[in-house]
């Protein structure tokens, strides 16, 4: 099993069709440049802060408080739209291991406000789920009954945080039956997310780096019978992914 794009989109309501972008990492003065350019601060003092987050980055508090001075005093609503939004994804589904700071090399995605909708999201959030497992993770329902509402299957539950380490979970995942896992979890939410016949492609993806997509290897995932597959092809070149 892995995770599909197909879970993406009904766990998280992300788009899987549309433009591939490809981050290039930004120094702290390429930072602040783009924050002068697109969050509408100064130039010194958005250098200041990408100085004491050591690199290309801002803090998530700085850009609440970027949201903020935009609405409440500048009036760049543009500007504010662009902070809101870069502390969204960097606090879900583009966080890093810090958890306080947001790679400033994102900002770019939001500099054609009319354009956001038009990415590919669902490759860049390939995240994994408790959903096929309803053994493991610590988690409580929410309440929500996403697959009539239309919100995202992911509201569903309320994550808690764990403590069990990695290597106790190994055993716990190698002792796994078939019996124990659901294959299909979503097929009560194609309502809200039909299913797309793009998740069947077969090759490499781009988003923050290159990841092989391999449906084959779990085609039980969409109902049809395993067979053992192919060898993984070599990640070919930039172009002829996006191409591809």
């Amino acid at each position: 099993m892995t995770i599909i794009l197909d879970d993406v989109a009904c766990l998280l309501h992300l788009p899987v069709r549309g433009q591939f972008y490809t981050p290039v990492s930004v120094s702290h003065e390429q930072a602040a440049e783009l924050a002068a350019e697109l969050l509408g601060e100064k130039y010194d003092f958005a250098l200041r802060e990408t100085v004491l987050q050591r690199g290309g980055y801002f803090s998530q508090q700085w850009l609440y408080e970027s949201y903020m001075r935009n609405v409440n005093f500048y009036r760049k609503h543009d500007c504010a739209a662009r902070a809101w939004m870069l502390m969204l994804v960097g606090c879900t589904i583009l966080a890093d291991k810090s958890y306080t700071r947001v790679d400033a090399k994102w900002l770019l995605l939001f500099s054609d406000l009319s354009a956001v909708h038009t990415f590919l999201w669902a490759s860049i959030a390939l995240c994994w789920i408790h959903e096929c497992f309803p053994t493991l993770g610590r988690r409580a329902a929410s309440g929500l009954n996403c697959d009539d509402l239309g919100f995202p299957r992911a509201m569903r539950w309320m994550y808690k945080q764990g403590k069990t380490k990695l290597s106790e979970y190994r055993p716990i995942l190698d002792a796994l039956t078939p019996d124990d896992i659901i294959w299909r979890p979503f097929e009560t939410h194609r309502g809200n997310i039909p299913f797309d016949l793009i998740t069947l492609y077969s090759g490499h993806l781009r988003g923050s780096t290159v990841v092989s997509y391999l449906p084959e290897r779990c085609i039980r995932q969409f109902g049809f019978v395993q067979y053992i597959p192919p060898p993984p092809p070599l990640a070919p070149a930039y172009s002829d992914i996006d191409s591809d």
